[in-house]
């Protein structure tokens, strides 16, 4: 395949009549004004390295708490939709029985299906906090355990890639652990200080799950985990852009404190997406869909309906960010936390062809998930 033509997008870099030519799965060309007959000419559209979803429960009627191939099936091929190459499955706290089978069934999912790629689990909950529950069930929430995780890390075929979890209800050596694995340790769901956020950051808490949603707010006399997360510089902050979960307000501020290189865009999305308004079922939970937002029966917000390419648009709207931040925001950070960096996230030769291409509007016209088109607007 050769794409030509193109407007190619890296986090530093802007190639106008670009082209990229892909064999089997990898890029293994890159240049400008190509000369051939051949390849799909993209008029100057743009084409960005492929989206990573770091945090996505379901979409299109599934989830990932189904515990089923056809769930994690239905995932893959919705998902390139909205631009999106790669994703986290994204687990709930329900009971051990449930939480064990769905790692098993990620662990052990195989497919030649075409489609957006499973790059791990992140494991949310059970170990969060009551206080900040959210749309979690409170019924099935521990304390962290660094022998459970064991128990869950082993059932997912060693698949957990990242964990959010209450930093006040674990030892230091929990977060420790996780990542001299090489998983990575988020704090959400949780009520903890800024000292006690500071102290985790520095045995290897990597990320903030949500970033202002599910955890102690910054107050002027109890700084919290939002605290820690304008704090510190190292921390990365998923944010979910809909315009429900942040005012676009606080969105320009995280943007302009954190920059595009500690913000993850994620969707938190769940198996109402892309559905009909009505009443849906979350991790055993009775939830209400609108047009714009989920919530419990009790009022809280209960994951969100979001699609990354919506968010994408969002974010430039709020901030005046430019296409090359959004690669940042979407791409490579993620593909920089998960140490996937040297394969995806960059339009570079020898990388992975998971490539998105966009209209100069920002809405997906086609998806190339590792070599295939498995995406084109109609």
């Amino acid at each position: 395949m050769i794409l030509k033509n193109a407007t190619i997008i890296n986090v530093n870099e802007t190639i106008e009549n670009g082209y990229i030519e892909i064999n089997d799965n990898l890029i293994v060309s890159i240049g400008k004004n190509y000369q051939g007959n051949d390849g799909i000419d993209l008029l100057g559209k743009y084409v960005l390295p492929g989206f990573i979803d770091f945090h996505v429960h379901g979409t299109n009627g599934v989830d990932v708490m189904d515990c089923t191939k056809e769930a994690l099936d239905t995932m893959r091929t919705s998902l390139p939709s909205e631009g999106t190459t790669s994703f986290l499955a994204t687990t709930l706290t329900m009971d051990k029985e449930r939480i064990t089978k769905a790692l098993k069934n990620v662990g052990d999912y195989k497919s030649d299906l075409p489609g957006s790629n499973i790059v791990g689990v992140h494991l949310e909950g059970p170990f969060i906090n009551c206080k900040y529950k959210g749309a979690q069930n409170e019924a099935y929430i521990q304390k962290p355990s660094i022998n459970l995780f064991e128990e869950y890390y082993e059932a997912s075929n060693r698949r957990i890639k990242a964990v959010t979890y209450a930093v006040e209800e674990a030892g230091l050596e929990f977060t420790k652990h996780l990542s001299d694995l090489g998983v990575v340790p988020s704090v959400g769901h949780s009520a903890a200080s800024m000292n006690d956020c500071v102290n985790h950051i520095e045995k290897g808490l990597k990320s903030i799950t949500h970033f202002h949603n599910g955890q102690t707010p910054h107050h002027h006399r109890t700084p919290g985990v939002v605290s820690a997360g304008l704090y510190s510089d190292d921390i990365y902050t998923e944010i979910i852009v809909d315009g429900v979960h942040l005012h676009k307000d606080t969105v320009k501020l995280v943007y302009k404190i954190k920059t595009r290189d500690r913000i993850m865009l994620i969707t938190d999305a769940m198996s109402a997406k892309n559905l009909p308004n009505g009443n849906y079922m979350l991790g055993g939970l009775d939830v209400i869909k609108t047009d714009t937002e989920v919530r419990t029966l009790s009022g809280s917000l209960a994951g969100s309906i979001l699609q990354i390419s919506k968010a994408i648009t969002n974010m430039i709207d709020f901030t005046g960010c430019t296409i090359n931040d959004i690669v940042q925001m979407t791409s490579l950070n993620q593909a920089t936390l998960l140490n996937l960096d040297s394969k995806i996230g960059k339009i570079k030769e020898g990388y992975v062809a998971d490539l998105v291409v966009l209209d100069k509007d920002y809405s997906v016209l086609n998806t190339i998930c590792q070599g295939v088109s498995v995406f084109e607007k109609k």
